[in-house]
């Protein structure tokens, strides 16, 4: 009996990319063992929906539920990013789900909770993937990679008995990264010239952090020796800002928009100034040093457990004073040799690139559970 998959999930400009991302890496995982998946996304500004289809998955497209002019109420915290009302888009999304009959539900989104669970339920196994460990769940199983998240966490917000997958094991990387991570261990062995910096703050950088990154490296002593490459991605709002701030800037810079190929290019970096989000489990899995730069509540914890473990450099908050100069003296400490080669050891050590592997063989023994009850 084949298994079918349905995802919920939302990528904007005010979410980001990386719920969708790591539930499509998910979902290529699944489909690897011969699972069909489909995806259901709002239809918003900053949406990944094309990511989806390029990866050949079946995508359904809730419409979005504010009218112009009329102004979104005020839910506080996460609760605004679903733009509706939990019973609404769980109405909406009910529709699309009994046409297309999915065996499993995986649910990633920070605005959804045991509220829009139990639309769905006992009918359909429902799988969540979280970060925040702050709201109640009714589910069947809990994905939560954050290092330092323990089954405990959930404790009183799961019921009782459900398995939780926790920490950077389960971290949701693309194949790519497991396949890349030999070579990009290899090539940190030895010092590179020109040092290698990237810039990456998140495919959207809805604050264009990256730019202003981009102006406090100007400052870096013997900037001949350095090549700075920053990443955005396809729907950033920033994109021509940065480009002419790059071609502005007396550094050896560069621009890349949508880069498909990551694991290839974090090879080639030395270091990596970055946002403690998904990606930062990527630059772990190819043992490359990560300078975090916080620009969302959610990243502090990660970023904060992260450096206090020797793994990374936490440079603070993006709306704080003093990352500038934490950023540079810490670069230098890095380009010297000191304290980087410790760096990519510990991270590597964190995420071996099988967590989206760890996560498909749960799923399936949910799905194998289901059927011989």
């Amino acid at each position: 009996m084949s298994l079918q998959v349905c995802f919920r999930s939302d990528a904007s400009y005010q979410i980001g990319s990386g719920h969708v991302m790591r539930c499509l890496t998910l979902a290529n995982a699944l489909r690897a063992r011969g699972v069909e998946c489909n995806f259901i996304t709002r239809d918003v500004q900053g949406n990944a929906n094309d990511r989806v289809l390029e990866a050949g998955h079946a995508l359904f497209c809730l419409p979005p539920a504010k009218q112009p002019g009329e102004p979104l109420a005020d839910r506080g915290g996460y609760e605004t990013w679903l733009d509706d009302t939990q019973y609404s888009d769980a109405h909406r999304s009910k529709a699309i789900v009994d046409a297309i009959n999915p065996d499993i539900i995986v649910v990633d989104h920070y605005a959804i909770d045991y509220q829009w669970h139990r639309e769905f339920r006992p009918e359909r196994k429902l799988v969540v993937i979280d970060d925040l460990a702050d709201r109640i769940h009714d589910c069947d199983l809990l994905v939560d990679q954050n290092f330092g998240r323990e089954p405990k966490d959930y404790l009183w917000l799961v019921p009782s008995g459900t398995p939780c997958l926790t920490g950077p094991d389960f971290a949701l990387l693309r194949s790519e990264f497991r396949s890349a991570r030999a070579r990009s261990l290899e090539r940190r062995r030895h010092a590179s010239r020109p040092f290698r910096i990237l810039v990456s703050m998140g495919g959207a950088d809805l604050e264009n952090a990256s730019m202003q990154i981009l102006s406090v490296l100007e400052s870096v002593k013997d900037r001949e020796s350095i090549e700075v490459t920053i990443v955005l991605g396809r729907s950033a709002p920033h994109t021509e800002t940065v480009r002419a701030a790059v071609a502005a800037s007396s550094l050896d810079a560069r621009l890349l928009i949508g880069v498909s190929d990551m694991a290839n290019l974090l090879i080639d970096m030395d270091v990596a100034i970055g946002a403690a989000g998904g990606s930062v489990w990527e630059r772990c899995c190819l043992g490359l040093p990560s300078l975090l730069l916080s620009i969302a509540e959610n990243q502090k914890p990660a970023a904060a457990a992260l450096a206090k473990a020797g793994i990374a450099i936490n440079l603070g908050d993006f709306d704080e004073h003093g990352w500038g100069e934490e950023l540079l003296f810490n670069l230098e400490r890095l380009r010297s040799g000191s304290k980087i080669s410790q760096l990519n050891d510990l991270a590597a050590s964190l995420v071996d690139g099988r967590g989206a592997m760890r996560v498909v063989e749960s799923i399936l023994k949910l799905f194998a559970s289901e059927n011989e009850s």
